[in-house]
């Protein structure tokens, strides 16, 4: 799913992959070990002058993602590093926080990915 609001502005640069690198990470390491459904949510909103990108899967999340993949984990650092430029040339900031989500009793039901422009 992707959502939109009619509020973001959508002339609003952003640095470039940001999305899709996010958007990679969910399917390499949450969802692709995950069985049955597999869900993946893009909303952007604007909110008190920032635009808001969440990124949300229900896969197997991140502690049994590192414990099955063998990939070179190379997502998180070129967004980190790409966020690092974009605030040397542009001076504007960019926060980006990853959280664990759990049900009731502790069982893993994905990964969400805050950014904040």
């Amino acid at each position: 799913n992707i959502i939109i609001e009619k509020e973001v502005n959508l002339t609003q640069r952003i640095p470039r992959m940001l999305i899709q690198l996010l958007i990679e990470n969910s399917i390499k390491h949450g969802l692709r070990n995950k069985e049955g459904l597999k869900i993946l949510k893009v909303d952007i909103s604007f909110k008190e002058g920032k635009t808001i990108i969440v990124v949300e899967d229900n896969g197997v999340g991140r502690k049994q993602a590192m414990k099955t993949t063998r990939d070179t984990g190379k997502g998180l650092k070129l967004i980190t590093d790409m966020i690092r430029l974009n605030k040397n040339l542009i001076g504007k900031e960019i926060f980006v926080d990853s959280t664990d989500l759990y049900d009731e009793k502790g069982n893993s039901t994905g990964t969400r990915v805050d950014v904040v422009v």
